[in-house]
């Protein structure tokens, strides 16, 4: 939003009856988000990623998944290649930005993908770290057009070099894009084991069989997207405690669910087994 104002005052400075026309627009935004901040306030901290804080180094990284390499590449030769392509996007970027004579379309871009990432930046490294691909996506299509932007820059100044730099280029997004949809585990630790678990299930399961999925985020829709399945799931929403009071709670939500004559398949990603099967034992 803070971008829309800078690019609107820049616009209408001389044309206040529009400026405060917009302004009136942005203020009714604001009005209608009041729920949704409410409702983030009050999951403050429940499900907070240890980030690290943000330097050059997490710069170039983001810079890399946003526009070339989403998915940690292979050492060592793909990974040097990425990185060299990193650079150059960074160089393109700039030789867009910087451009003689520089249009206002190119100045609104540059506003609209810059300044939300500064702001998460600087906000990372006062407070604590925010620094993730998720919230920094809102940049992601404008850093895209930069870099369209300044490839055409090249082209108009060397076709050769521009040729050259944009196969570069189109070759390391290309390795990037095959990466990503050949590997079943996907960036930031995410991982495809909710469709072979729900097919899995479904492929077994018998009448009066009933599922417990134990999340964090307290949601059977990653599960029951999959699950096409008769047995109803019964989510418990983990919390963030430690190992000894995890057979207190399993045994308490069990205790919670109709009794079944058939099976309960049990959904729990990440802990000790051995307590949840001395649990179930019992």
């Amino acid at each position: 939003m803070v971008p829309d104002i800078l690019i609107l005052w820049l616009k209408f400075k001389f044309k206040i009856s529009r400026l405060i026309s917009y302004l009136v627009n942005y203020l009714t935004i604001i009005v209608a988000s009041i729920p949704v901040a409410i409702s983030v306030k009050s999951d403050l901290g429940s499900h907070r990623v240890i980030l690290p804080i943000p330097g050059v180094r997490e710069i170039f990284r983001e810079l890399r998944i946003m526009t070339v390499f989403a998915h940690p590449p292979s050492p060592p030769y793909i990974s040097l290649l990425i990185q060299f392509v990193a650079i150059i996007v960074a160089i393109v970027i700039l030789v867009a930005i910087i451009q003689k004579p520089r249009s206002q379309e190119v100045v609104w871009v540059a506003l609209w993908g810059i300044i939300p990432a500064v702001s998460i930046f600087v906000f990372s490294n006062i407070f604590y770290s925010i620094w993730n691909s998720r919230y920094l996506i809102m940049s992601q299509p404008y850093f895209i057009l930069l870099v369209v932007i300044g490839f055409f820059q090249v082209l108009n100044w060397q076709r050769i070099i521009g040729v050259l730099l944009a196969f570069i280029y189109m070759l390391a997004v290309s390795l990037g894009l095959v990466t990503y949809y050949t590997r079943s585990r996907r960036y930031m630790g995410a991982s495809d084991i909710y469709r072979p678990v729900a097919k899995f299930i479904e492929s077994q399961d018998k009448e009066d069989d009933i599922i417990m999925y134990s999340t964090v985020h307290g949601t059977p829709f990653t599960l029951s997207y999959y699950y096409q399945g008769s047995a109803p799931i019964y989510v418990n929403k983990r919390r963030k405690t430690d190992k000894s009071n995890l057979r207190v709670d399993l045994q308490n939500w069990i205790e919670s669910l109709p009794s079944t004559n058939s099976r309960i398949w049990f959904i729990y990603y990440g802990g000790d087994m051995k307590i949840f099967k001395s649990v179930f034992a019992e």
